[in-house]
């Protein structure tokens, strides 16, 4: 039985290599990480929003988010914040 792609000699031809390079590894500072990552969540928002806002008002991601935040707060600050903050939503 013959092996296909080798010499029929048997013998393997030179062995080739080739230089590998290594990624250089880039690292973003703490606060461009930061400032990165608070972009992304108001951009995230925003996109929810605004395509709640064509489908159904009612189902955005800032209101919902917003209504969690109001009902797993405590009650002192629930009303704290309805005291000195108003009820508007």
């Amino acid at each position: 039985m013959t092996t296909p792609n080798r010499d029929p000699g048997g013998s393997e031809g030179p062995t080739v290599s080739a230089p590998v390079s290594t990624p250089v590894a880039t690292r973003l500072s703490r606060p461009v990480a930061a400032t990165v990552g608070v972009l992304a969540a108001w951009l995230a928002l925003g996109v929810g929003h605004l395509v709640a806002g064509l489908f159904a008002a009612g189902s955005s991601p800032y209101l919902a988010v917003g209504d969690t935040v109001i009902r797993l707060s405590p009650e002192p600050v629930t009303e704290f914040a309805k005291t000195y903050l108003g009820r508007g939503d």
